[in-house]
């Protein structure tokens, strides 16, 4: 017997889920019935709305607002740069709370495979980001190097 909101193995008398805790109204007795994954699928739908949106709403509010030119008084006040750094942040804490709604997905329903793909989308973004620090800092050591050799 399964629970029917996360899918996780119940015993015959078990009334409420010892993983999730939802109520179990009707035991369902079929081992092929797949557990209710909605809320993980919406959670992740709003966590990859969150990590990939707000980013690229950012610059395209920047280019409305500001142009792509460089010769604006607006951008050469700090302004545009204001702009700039609080986008930077709103998309930061979007991005902490995208990773936050995968996790809840993930433990709210561990049999997701939305969910499960989610994660794993996060995790190559994260190792790519790591590995793309790693080679601007062999970069900058090495153009800093070249710098000294010359005084």
């Amino acid at each position: 017997m399964y629970c029917k909101n996360c899918g996780e193995k119940l015993n015959k008398n078990n009334m409420y889920c010892s993983k999730c805790g939802t109520k179990q109204e009707e035991i369902v007795k079929d081992d092929n019935v797949k557990p209710n994954n909605h809320s993980a699928n919406v959670l992740c739908t709003i966590s990859l709305c969150l990590y990939f949106g707000i980013p690229i709403l950012s610059v395209i509010i920047y280019i409305v607002t500001f142009g792509l030119t460089k010769n604006s008084d607006v951008t050469d006040s700090g302004v545009a740069s204001l702009f700039l750094s609080g986008f930077s942040l709103v998309a930061w804490a979007a991005r902490i709370a995208a990773y936050v709604l995968m996790i809840i997905a993930r433990v709210k329903c561990p049999k997701s495979t939305y969910a499960k793909v989610v994660m794993w989308i996060y995790i190559a973004l994260f190792v790519m980001g790591l590995v793309a620090l790693v080679v601007m800092m062999i970069t900058c050591a090495g153009i800093l190097a070249e710098c000294a050799s010359h005084f």
